[in-house]
């Protein structure tokens, strides 16, 4: 029986690539970043206002701070007499700015619980300030927002 010449040297060449194959190790490694930073920036701060209260407490006046930074005014009230809020210094959104978080990530807000803020040496008939409706301005959608939160009523 004649074999080609080609037929065996393809033979051969074949028997040596699979007596000389090797193996090499490698390493896996990830790293996981699931939390993001969360830095405050600005307090809240509603200014200073003069407020009277409906002494039924049927009706309340209302103290918005815009969240928007560059709004203008910062400060807007709605009256409901005979509550009363009248503006003597307008007041300034929170502000806080989330960072560290990875491209598309998917981040919620959960509003806070309405609250009332205490004053000390409230006398008959003066209001009660609670803050509550919270509102969010996101500056930015990559990997920084500043969010700012609004909200008051007497």
């Amino acid at each position: 029986m004649k074999l080609p010449l080609s037929l065996i040297a393809c033979s051969l060449a074949f028997s040596a690539f699979y007596s000389y194959a090797t193996t090499e190790s490698f390493s896996a490694t990830v790293k996981v970043q699931n939390s993001v930073v969360l830095t405050k920036g600005n307090d809240l701060n509603f200014g200073t206002i003069r407020a009277v209260a409906d002494p039924s407490g049927a009706a309340q006046a209302v103290l918005t701070i815009n969240p928007e930074p560059d709004a203008s005014p910062v400060s807007t009230r709605t009256d409901a007499s005979p509550a009363i809020i009248s503006i003597i210094e307008q007041g300034s959104p929170a502000s806080f700015t989330v960072s560290e978080a990875v491209p598309n990530a998917r981040l919620s807000i959960t509003d806070p619980t309405a609250n009332t803020l205490a004053s000390d040496g409230q006398g008959l008939n003066e209001p009660n300030f609670i803050v509550d409706e919270w509102k969010y301005f996101i500056t930015s959608y990559q990997m920084q927002m500043l969010i700012t939160f609004q909200a008051a009523q007497i």
